[in-house]
């Protein structure tokens, strides 16, 4: 009867790592994605200001205060490089804190 039990533990053992590498995998595709649907918010936000107002936005602020965009800084950090108020401004969204080996930042 011992004997037949002794199979359950590296059973249970490979399901927990089964589950724990799928719930990573997870968690990395739901960052990616936000980050996605992050940078795609603020970009749009750009091009309505420029075909709202004929000029891109000076700065990041400007996009917040008057265009509703919202960056959770505890988690991004918005690089907004802007040269002229009618040449695209250039932006990236930079993910603070826990970025993994070979993952994009």
């Amino acid at each position: 009867m011992r004997h037949s039990r002794l199979w359950a533990l590296p059973v249970f053992a490979a399901a927990v790592a089964l589950f724990w590498h799928g719930f990573s995998g997870l968690e990395r595709s739901s960052r990616q994605k936000s980050r996605e649907l992050t940078l795609q918010s603020i970009e749009r936000a750009v091009s309505n200001c420029y075909a709202i107002e004929g000029v891109y936005p000076p700065d990041f602020a400007y996009l917040e205060k008057n265009y509703g965009v919202r960056v959770d800084s505890r988690k991004y950090l918005v690089d907004y490089q802007a040269f002229a108020s009618n040449v695209r401004p250039t932006v990236q969204l930079l993910e603070r804190g826990n970025v993994q080996k070979g993952e994009e930042p």
